[in-house]
């Protein structure tokens, strides 16, 4: 089954190859859920999970072993994540004063 665009977007065969026996569970369900919920699609790009550990930061997703990118149905979603995130703290942000927001800078 493949997407909107024909080629590797949208496919479900990752959900096939990289099984629960490579990535472990928690790994595949995490992704799921962020398919379906839309927030964190950005984690999964810096995290990789091996079947009976936890979850690792990678430096490099695309040499990760097991790399649970390849679990998202659409890639680009990361960057609506990013959008979502800022939304909800961009209120916060605003009504902070300009020394408190240096701190956290």
């Amino acid at each position: 089954m493949t997407g909107i665009f024909f080629d590797k977007w949208g496919e479900l065969q990752p959900y096939i190859e990289y099984s629960s026996n490579k990535n472990g569970v928690l790994g595949v369900l995490f992704v799921t859920l962020s398919n379906m919920i839309v927030a964190f699609q950005d984690m999964v790009l810096f995290l990789t999970h091996d079947a009976g550990q936890s979850f690792q930061f990678t430096t490099n997703f695309t040499d990760s072993q097991q790399p649970l990118y390849k679990y998202l149905i659409i890639p680009q979603g990361w960057s609506i994540s990013l959008e979502l995130i800022f939304y909800l703290l961009a209120p916060f942000l605003v009504k902070m004063r300009t020394m408190r927001l240096a701190v956290i800078l």
